[in-house]
């Protein structure tokens, strides 16, 4: 029975890897654009938002993928 959940679990690590990057940058965008419009300054806070989204979704990639080899590295 393990086995399938520990199937399960890679699977969702997986998932959250490959949305995690795009979701960072999306946000980034739809903050800035928001913001461009309120403001009209377009399209500077657009581009600075998806820049830092683009370095928070590195970030929090690097975070995840920390955390998983730390559990892998415990398991051996």
């Amino acid at each position: 029975m393990m086995n399938g959940w520990k199937g399960w679990r890679e699977y969702s690590r997986a998932t959250q890897i490959a949305l995690m990057f795009p979701s960072s940058i999306v946000v980034g965008l739809a903050m800035g654009y928001g913001l461009d419009t309120w403001l009209g300054t377009s399209p500077w806070f657009t581009i600075v938002m998806a820049v830092l989204g683009a370095a928070t979704g590195f970030w929090n990639l690097y975070k995840t993928v920390q955390i998983m080899e730390k559990k892998k590295n415990d398991l051996d």
